[in-house]
């Protein structure tokens, strides 16, 4: 930026906020009035174009018959989800029964059980699948 007026390169800079000084524009009524049209024109450009309802829906239409077939109902783009709910309700159901009369309850361990159990895998210098391949080995 040149002490004087801007130039176009300085205004695309602050329009896309590549330029951290503003004041020459406080300052400056012709570096202003410049900034702003170069801002207008960049709003312009981004801003979505304007379409109708009517006219996508017919595009998408034209899409569809050109593929040759006919859009779903939006109820039939809703059965995947029903049946994601159906599975789950299903699965709680089965998951969340309380298991039969005559079957033993799993043993109840204590977590000091627990953790000397795992303290002592975690201890051991041999792999735990090395025991099987030791037992093949050993002489009864």
């Amino acid at each position: 930026m040149n002490g004087e007026h801007w130039t176009q390169q300085d205004l695309i800079d602050h329009v896309y906020g590549l330029s951290a000084k503003a004041g020459h524009l406080d300052a400056c009524p012709q570096c202003r009035e410049r900034w702003l049209e170069v801002r207008a024109v960049r709003d312009n450009i981004v801003r979505e174009p304007e379409v109708e309802r009517d006219v996508l829906a017919a595009q998408r239409r034209a899409i569809y018959r050109r593929l040759g077939r006919e859009p779903r109902p939006a109820t039939a783009r809703l059965i995947p989800a029903f049946a994601a709910v159906l599975l789950l309700v299903t699965g709680s159901l089965f998951i969340g029964q309380a298991p039969h009369p005559g079957t033993p309850a799993a043993p109840a361990v204590s977590d000091a059980q627990l953790f000397a159990d795992i303290y002592a895998v975690e201890q051991s210098s041999e792999p735990h699948v090395a025991k099987p391949m030791r037992a093949l080995f050993e002489e009864n």
